[in-house]
């Protein structure tokens, strides 16, 4: 049951956040530091790790690239120009 909800809540926090993909890392340097022993909860780390390199196929099966793409299709400079006129709008 506990592994169950660790597979489930890791796959659910990589679609709410991407950074979520350094979890099993975490939790690896948890088991370490709380000396639980790694062999004991080896199956949590797959539980956690699993949805995880899913996602990470499944991104790269669908945007074909981990690098950041451009924001709105366009330019640094006109992404500034835009947020500065939403700004200055805002604050008057």
């Amino acid at each position: 049951k506990k592994i169950a909800l660790l597979a489930i809540f890791s796959f659910a926090a990589v679609f709410f956040k991407e950074h979520a993909v350094i979890l099993p890392l975490i939790y690896i340097l948890c088991v370490l530091a709380l000396k639980m022993g790694i062999k004991k909860r080896l199956g949590e780390i797959i539980a956690v790790t699993l949805p995880i390199i899913l996602y990470l196929a499944a991104r790269g099966a669908v945007l074909g690239s981990y690098s950041q793409m451009e924001p709105w299709g366009s330019s640094r400079y006109l992404m500034f120009l835009t947020m500065l006129k939403g700004f200055v709008s805002n604050s008057l």
